[in-house]
């Protein structure tokens, strides 16, 4: 199912462009929107976003364009008062605690532009709002960003630790590398399992292993 939500999302999003061009063209001189691709921070360059266009015109100057299709909502109504959108308020307004809100203010600090269009489009239905650019929200959530690569990401990038536990549950779990996903290390004989083959939900900070708990038992004994 989530693959065919996003499928659609995908396939709609051309129709929700056009839709939006035909609603803002005519309230502009010279409307002109253009396919963009990553845009990367030169001095971050962990950091990046990817608006879904730019949009330009005498009027207004630049905006970038965010279009969100949600599979939910296909073919559905945006009605004020609609709560079937989690991202979005009784008034239909973005969130702005929501990621989506963060992934708008990204792209505009990284464009350089600093006002974008967020659009919701079901098929039948469209919505449009106006966002600014909030350069404290970006500097807070700039050094979250920086925070999570340094802490996190960096040190797996110079160890590769993670990478090397995957491709050892490949020999060690009981799968032998059919599944994938999180994975878990025994404390006691370092061998790595994915979580879903031992039913584990989360990674425990000390755990063992079938064949580990076994030989304590026969050790206690």
């Amino acid at each position: 199912p989530q693959v065919s939500n996003l499928r659609w999302g995908s396939e709609t999003e051309q129709n929700a462009t056009q839709a939006f061009t035909e609603l803002e063209s005519p309230k502009h001189m010279g409307f002109n929107l253009r396919q963009c691709g990553l845009f990367v921070a030169g001095s971050m360059p962990f950091i990046g976003a990817s608006p879904d266009a730019i949009v330009s015109c005498a009027c207004c100057g630049q905006s970038v364009l965010e279009v969100k299709c949600p599979a939910t909502m296909k073919g559905a109504s945006l009605t004020k008062g609609c709560t079937k959108l989690a991202y979005l308020n009784e008034s239909l307004q973005l969130r702005h605690n929501h990621a989506y809100y963060t992934q708008g203010q990204a792209q505009m600090a990284l464009t350089g532009i600093r006002q974008a269009y967020f659009v919701v489009f079901t098929g039948s239905s469209l919505t449009t709002e106006i966002i600014v650019f909030d350069e404290a929200f970006w500097q807070r959530a700039k050094l979250k960003a920086e925070l999570f690569f340094f802490n996190h990401k960096y040190p797996e990038l110079q160890s590769m630790h993670i990478l090397k536990q995957m491709e050892r549950a490949k020999k060690t779990c009981d799968c032998q590398g059919a599944k994938s996903g999180s994975i878990v290390e025994c404390s006691l004989c370092q061998a790595t399992f994915h979580l879903k083959c031992v039913k584990l939900r989360c990674t425990p900070q000390q755990w063992a292993c079938v064949k580990c708990q076994g030989n304590n038992h026969t050790g206690d004994n």
